[in-house]
């Protein structure tokens, strides 16, 4: 909305992400709105703090989701958390509740608490995929749909469950069947 009224948003997709740059503690993942594939941050901060009363703060986040990616982390993971502060946030206001967002939240999660970011080579990388409690890399709903829209926006790296490899049609997509593997990209 502007002086003269509403103006057409060429790329409302990537609205969310325009500003994004590759950080510690930061990651890109393609959500679904309705309908709509929306490129998404998240970010997340650690801090030290007590053991036995470290804090869990979440915005735009389910806090049960979060604490179920945490205790992923640190027991599939080996990242010692238990004594970290961690605040999530999704940038934009958006509430996003999806599965999908999981493996984007626990790599933001990890990159903060390691000081690295999600880097491949030469490229943006956004990243999607659910987390189950074992630490493997499930499948989402509608993955070709998010595949084809991050590459539209120039995302051109994407990491994602290994399943989802034949949906890549250009591009590069690395595939990945655990959290193990997907903490590897954090440099």
């Amino acid at each position: 909305m502007r002086e003269e009224g509403l103006v057409e948003v060429a790329d409302a997709a990537g609205l969310l992400a325009a500003q994004y740059t590759p950080q510690s503690g930061s990651v890109v993942c393609p959500v679904l709105q309705g309908t709509r594939c929306l490129m998404v941050e998240f970010q997340a901060l650690t801090a030290t703090g007590f053991l036995g009363s470290a804090k869990r703060k979440s915005s735009g986040l389910d806090s049960s989701r979060l604490a179920m990616l945490i205790a992923v982390l640190e027991k599939i993971g080996g990242l010692r958390l238990a004594d970290q502060d961690i605040f999530t946030s999704v940038v934009g206001g958006l509430k996003v509740a999806e599965p999908a967002a999981d493996l984007a939240i626990a790599l933001a999660i990890a990159g903060a608490f390691q000081n690295r970011q999600v880097a491949i080579d030469d490229g943006n990388v956004c990243v999607i995929g659910e987390v189950g409690l074992g630490g493997e890399i499930r499948q989402t709903q509608h993955l070709e749909q998010r595949i084809v829209e991050a590459q539209k926006l120039g995302f051109s790296h994407i990491i994602g469950p290994k399943a989802a490899k034949k949906f890549a049609k250009r591009g590069r997509y690395i595939g990945v069947d655990r959290i193990e593997a997907a903490l590897e990209f954090l440099n």
